[in-house]
Order: C-alpha cells, then structure tokens, then sequence
C-alpha cells in the first residue's frame, strides 16, 4: 500500500509571509525535524526581497528534510533575538488567531459540529481559516499592525476566553488552544504537516471573508474576561497543569466507578473532594458547581454500596466542608498519585460521562481564563 503524500504549496507560503512585509522587526521562522528535537530557528527582514528568499528556504527545506512541521512566529520579533524569543521580544502583530482542534476527546467531532460553537461565541468573522492539520486557526488580520502592548496581550486572551466560553457552554472539554502568548508560533500555512508521518496534510488557507479587521474595533466587539491575579496574560498559569490532569484522571476514574464497588466509588469521590478547590481557586467552577458534582456522583453510585457509619461521615463532611479551600474534615487519603504529564484537555461544568451512562449537567459556567 502506498504511503500518503502530501505537497509544499508554494503560492500559500508566499501568501503567508507576504502580510509580515514592511513590518518592523524580523520575521521568525522554526522547524521541527522529530518529536522531542531541538528545533531549528531563522529569521529574516521584512522586504520583498528577503521574504522571498524564505519561501525559497521554506521549499528547499520541506522537499530535502521533510520536518515534522515548519512554524511562524504570529509576531515580528525585535533585531538580535535568538531561536524563537519571548513575549518581551515582540514588536509588532499582525493578526490575532486562536486555534481550534477538531476530533480530539470531549470536543467537536466534525467540521460543522466546530463552525456551529464558533458562531455562539461573542467574537468577529475571521478574515480567513487556517487548516492546521488536525483542527483550525480562525485570524483576525489586521488592517495596520499594531505595536505591541500589554494591551494587545489582553485582547488575544480575551479571544481564548471567549471562545473558552462558548465550547464549555455548548458542553465540550476540549478543543480551544492556548493562543494568547506574543511568542506563539503557527504552522506556516502552505507547509506539510507531518506529526503523522503515515499521513501528512497540506497546512491550507480558505473561508476568507476579506474584511481586515483594526485593534479598536476587535477590543470593542470580544467581551472583556476576568482572570485569575496570578496569570500574567501572556502564558498559562501553571496551576492549570495540575488542574486538568486532576479532571482527566477523575474522569477516568469516574468511568472506572461501573460495576466495581465501595471501594473504587471512594476513590474517585474523595479525589473530587480533595482537589475540587484547585479547581475553584482558579475560577474555573464555582463551589456550588464542584458541590453539585460531588452530590450527582454520590447520588448515581450510591445506592446498593452499603455504606458503613464512618464512609457516611467522611462524606457527609466533605460536601459541608468549604470546598473552596480544599478543607475536608476525615476525609480518607486518596491513593491516586497524578504522575502523567499535563494535557490540555478540560474544562469543568460539562456533563460527566460514563459509558452508557450521563451525569446531570452542571450549571453554565463561564471559565475564566
């Protein structure tokens, strides 16, 4: 059976890196040889004459190395910068984008499953779509760049909340990116995709709406998003890691609960109770929300357990105990230990499903990102 092939497309790589001429700063470009490689960086200036000499690196690049993907930074960086830079580093953006996965666990299956959220949620028609190869990039291009401020920063995560926002609403787990970050980098469109190497895509541009778009009128139209102190605005706080490893492992371990007795209902109830605050404590539920899941899952697994005085108690305590400071009086250690790295994966207020089987939903919850 023949390996799928898929091709550089010249005229997209071109498109793409034409919107950054005559900016200030540098464009930056990274490429990904393996998973878990250093990746290699360049830059170049910003005339004609220098991007096309990228796009003639690009293409010489992909056809005799064949990286995994070939990425561009979303913002100019400043003269001198090494490898792919920092925040601080940022001169200009030229757009705003967000990115959105497709197919992935507890997120929109197909492409009109991703369109219908996209259209709830409080922000403008992108002035294209992106195919990232497994999901979309919705960018907002500008129609004069703008200087970077930690204003601008804010308006980039104030579109990952909204968004955010919107596929919690619509009852999904996953499926918005992190994208606020200045130093983000992007698959360059028009670049092969290729961390399936049995099956590469072609990074492609289309659904464009033509209408360009200034700062102004974005900071006008995207809601405005409360978020925790300790998140700068321009990277995750790292409290989120812990965070969703806990709900992917709670939810495994909710699935786990079927048919398996007292003693893995314990387990998964007192890992909610125990790490439920985390989940407070960064707006991401309210304690009436994380109380409510606590009491549908004693509800749907409790009867038949049987129960003895003291699991009583320790139950009762930890859904009258303030949740929101982790305090739960008796409550028994909970053996899981959380050992596999960080996934982006959830937000909390969905539906909690099991096989065959769905919790009651929780209350509407906007995440506060």
């Amino acid at each position: 059976m023949d390996t799928p092939t898929a091709s550089i497309n010249a005229d997209e790589v071109r498109r793409a890196l034409s919107y950054y001429q005559g900016l200030p700063g540098r464009v930056s470009l990274m490429y990904l040889q393996e998973a878990g490689a250093r990746p290699t960086y360049t830059d170049y200036g910003t005339s004609a004459e220098e991007l096309e000499r990228a796009i003639r690196d690009v293409v010489k690049a992909d056809i005799a190395d064949e990286p995994l993907g070939i990425y561009l930074r979303g913002t100019t960086v400043a003269e001198g910068v090494t490898g792919r830079g920092t925040s601080d580093d940022t001169v200009a953006w030229i757009a705003f984008r967000a990115d959105l996965d497709l197919g992935k666990e507890g997120g929109p299956a197909s492409y009109d499953d991703l369109f219908a959220v996209f259209d709830t949620a409080n922000v403008p028609t992108p002035t294209y779509w992106q195919h990232s190869g497994g999901g979309f990039y919705p960018t907002w291009l500008l129609a004069e760049p703008v200087q970077h401020a930690p204003e601008v920063e804010n308006l980039a995560a104030d579109i990952e909340a909204e968004l955010r926002r919107a596929w919690n609403a619509a009852g999904y787990t996953s499926g918005v990116d992190s994208c606020h970050d200045a130093a983000r980098v992007w698959r360059l469109a028009g670049s092969v995709h290729r961390k399936n190497r049995d099956r590469p895509i072609t990074s492609t541009t289309g659904k464009f709406s033509g209408e360009l778009h200034t700062f102004d009128e974005l900071r006008r139209q995207v809601p405005h998003r409360e978020r925790p102190k300790a998140w700068d605005g321009r990277r995750s706080d790292p409290r989120y890691g812990y965070a969703e490893d806990f709900w992917k492992t709670y939810r495994e371990s909710l699935r786990n609960c079927i048919d398996r007795g007292r003693g893995e209902f314990r387990h998964t109830f007192f890992l909610a109770a125990r790490n439920g605050h985390r989940m407070v404590n960064l707006g991401l539920i309210t304690p009436e929300q994380m109380r409510d899941h606590l009491l549908q899952l004693v509800e749907h697994y409790w009867p038949g357990m049987g129960f003895n005085g003291d699991d009583r108690q320790h139950i009762h305590d930890a859904l009258n105990n303030p949740i929101e400071r982790g305090e739960h009086a008796g409550a028994l250690a909970s053996p899981w230990v959380l050992k596999t790295p960080p996934e982006v994966s959830a937000a909390l207020g969905s539906s909690l499903t099991v096989p065959g089987q769905t919790l009651p939903q929780a209350p509407a919850q906007e995440a506060q990102e």
